[in-house]
């Protein structure tokens, strides 16, 4: 299996990121590992290195209640940058929501 150079881990809990960096870098899946801890921290950063494929990520998970700015929220401004980023990203929410509006 092909190695992923970046994954981007957004979520509120830390002791949730340091888990889940922990347990995806072991599993030798991805080269790099960043978290972000809401919504606007990691649309700052993408809109920062737009132009930069070398620092985007391939792969976001993403969680849904944040403060600041929750996943939802985000993946709304997310499709307001998405053409103008120089990587395709794919985005996966990873969320323990039981909501059945989140759920759908």
């Amino acid at each position: 299996m092909k190695s992923l150079e970046r994954l981007f881990l957004v979520d509120d809990d830390h002791i949730f990121l340091m888990i889940m960096k922990r347990m995806i870098m072991q599993a030798e899946v991805v080269k790099s590992v960043e978290t972000f801890e809401n919504g606007l921290d990691i649309l700052e950063y993408l809109k920062a290195n737009q132009a930069k494929p070398e620092v985007l990520p391939e792969i976001i998970l993403l969680d849904l209640n944040m403060p600041i700015m929750d996943g939802w929220q985000f993946l709304d401004a997310y499709r307001e940058i998405q053409r103008e980023l120089a990587q395709n990203i794919r985005i996966y929410i990873l969320s323990s929501s039981n909501f059945e509006e989140d759920i759908r």
